[in-house]
């Protein structure tokens, strides 16, 4: 037994009294109870009769085909089961508001749902928003593939795309991808870390995001999920879900596209979420923005192409948390001014840098544009060099290190010192997957 919403289920009921509520068949256009609910699965429904109606929690008996009233949340018998006389009452399985179950009870009915109430269970994509962009708003993605939005990676075929960030519905920003002449493919995809995927685990998980499409004509998405051979290391050729077809996207519309599959045993290796949306870019013209992205556990949502109802809302979180999330894959650090006290090692001036969040892993250091300058003291005299490299020695996934030139006049072990940027420029830290 357990606790099911099955999408288009209606039916009548000519039961009358406050008692089990026999059902008497499918309402035209709808579907049975029968083909939803298994004996003792608790379900929520809405009976009606005129302007009598009772709502809450019920229990289906598959041998007598019928529901029994459980806890009744609303009805017009001041919130108890309605005595019903005769004529066709109408049994409609939906979808309960928040307002629909009163605060006394939301512990219980979480409980019911499989929900922690510190929170449930919750969104293991990052930046399913679209907010955080450290590597600009605008650039130019080769067939190679490339990140753009933190956290998600857009692979094309055939010839480079353009990336931007774009408006949303829900969210503020989307990630727009729009194509080019012998553009044949584009796939947005995001690698999700062993550490956190490791909660879907053996999972019903089901995947949603928000498509508005801008191609010209329908398409429909295709989803892949993979898993690496081992912790985090690529390729993620371990398919759990092969391009299977996700729900038709209408051009000039923004759809809603789910699936639900069973994680594998394995999930605590990584896993690899891509979006496929074919060959639909051959023109400048044509483009797709793709935001509220979600990818969670979803307890007795039936596995395959994810129905309307069966969809949770996805989880967008402020804009602050992504952000520290974020850090933990990619730093860049733009014009960057570290005052410190400096040390010094084989006669190599350094200078460290706290991160504001651990990272992953010891990160690639990157300097772009204008080379920053190391401003150093010795014995109470000053001097400066130019950085034209980055000391990895001691890079940590909780600090960095400068070198400031090889001169060992440029400062001293303990003496104040300082990096800065007079020019456009920044210093980048990666730990992606």
């Amino acid at each position: 037994m357990s606790f099911k919403l099955p999408s288009m289920t209606r039916e009548t009921s000519s039961t009358t009294g406050t008692g089990d509520r026999s059902l008497a068949g499918a309402i035209s256009g709808y579907l049975a109870v029968s083909v939803g609910l298994s004996d003792q699965d608790t379900t929520w429904a809405r009976i009606s009769l005129g302007s009598d109606f009772e709502e809450g929690l019920y229990t289906y008996n598959s041998g007598a085909n019928s529901l029994t009233p459980t806890t009744i949340y609303r009805s017009t018998n001041s919130n108890s089961a309605v005595n019903f006389g005769a004529g066709t009452k109408d049994v409609a399985i939906i979808l309960p508001g928040p307002s629909d179950i009163p605060a006394a009870d939301l512990a219980s009915f979480r409980a019911l749902l499989g929900i922690s109430a510190a929170g449930g269970f919750l969104n293991k994509f990052r930046n399913g928003t679209m907010d955080i962009w450290q590597r600009g708003t605008s650039m130019t993605i080769t067939t190679s593939g490339g990140y753009t939005a933190d956290g998600w990676i857009v692979v094309p075929t055939g010839a480079s795309v353009a990336i931007s960030q774009f408006g949303g519905s829900l969210t503020a920003n989307t990630l727009k991808v729009t194509g080019a002449s012998s553009v044949t493919d584009v796939i947005v995809k995001q690698r999700i870390e062993g550490v956190i995927a490791a909660a879907l685990t053996s999972q019903t998980v089901t995947v949603q995001a928000r498509v508005y499409n801008n191609t010209g004509g329908s398409i429909t998405p295709t989803l892949t999920v993979g898993r690496p051979g081992s912790l985090d290391t690529a390729p993620y050729n371990n398919l759990d879900v092969n391009g299977v077809s996700l729900q038709a996207c209408a051009n000039g519309t923004a759809t809603v596209v789910a699936y639900t599959f069973s994680a594998n045993p394995n999930t605590f290796d990584g896993l690899e979420i891509s979006f496929d949306f074919g060959n639909n870019f051959s023109s400048n013209a044509k483009y797709i923005a793709i935001s509220e992205c979600d990818i969670r556990v979803t307890p007795n949502v039936p596995t395959g192409l994810t129905a309307a109802i069966n969809i949770p809302p996805p989880e967008l979180r402020a804009i602050a948390n992504e952000a520290i999330l974020c850090a933990r894959y990619y730093l860049q650090i733009t014009n960057p001014k570290f005052i410190g006290i400096a040390g010094s090692a084989s006669n190599v001036s350094r200078l460290g840098f706290t991160l504001e969040a651990p990272m992953r892993a010891a990160p690639t250091l990157t300097l772009n544009g204008t080379l920053p300058v190391f401003y150093g003291t010795s014995g109470g005299a000053t001097s400066t060099t130019t950085l034209n490299s980055i000391s990895t020695n001691y890079s940590t996934t909780q600090a960095l290190e400068f070198d400031g030139g090889t001169s060992a006049s440029v400062m001293s072990t303990g003496y104040p010192a300082m990096i800065y940027q007079s020019g456009t420029g920044s210093i980048s830290a990666s730990a992606e997957l």
